[in-house]
């Protein structure tokens, strides 16, 4: 860092501190709105969600691997919640079990947007993991 000696320079250091900032602000709104996108159904053994399915989607979902550097992209499904079943967040699950996934996807034409409510249970961790399902009529 080279310190100003004149007037004019300082004028233009600051200038160039204002740019910087402002690039830095749109970094961070950008950087918020992206941690909002995905919200994984990802927990420790046990866990347990209970909501309503209002739609769905399968699509391809990115995220960050704490193993490596490069985010990776998988087949997903996004499941559209009613958003009173949400205690925070986005009102939507991604989901990228394969397991999971071809459990769900016979039964949602016939929940999506019903007051059914489904309740999925986990038990064990990563490729031992197990899924239990309860559909809880309205």
């Amino acid at each position: 860092m080279v310190i100003p000696t004149t007037l004019e320079e300082a004028l233009a250091y600051i200038r160039v501190l204002e740019a910087r900032n402002a690039q830095l602000e749109e970094e961070k709104e950008r950087l918020s709105v992206e941690a909002q996108v995905s919200r994984m159904m990802k927990s420790r053994s046990p866990a347990a969600w209970r909501f309503r399915v209002v739609s769905w989607e399968e699509r391809p979902i990115t995220f960050q691997p704490r193993s490596e550097f490069q985010p990776k992209t998988v087949p997903g499904l996004r499941l559209h919640i009613r958003p009173d079943d949400l205690s925070e967040g986005v009102p939507w699950w991604d989901i990228t079990s394969k397991r999971l996934i071809a459990m769900l996807l016979p039964i949602l034409p016939s929940i999506a947007g019903t007051n059914t409510r489904l309740e999925i249970a986990k038990t064990g961790e990563g490729l031992q993991s197990q899924y239990s399902m309860t559909l809880r009529p309205a």
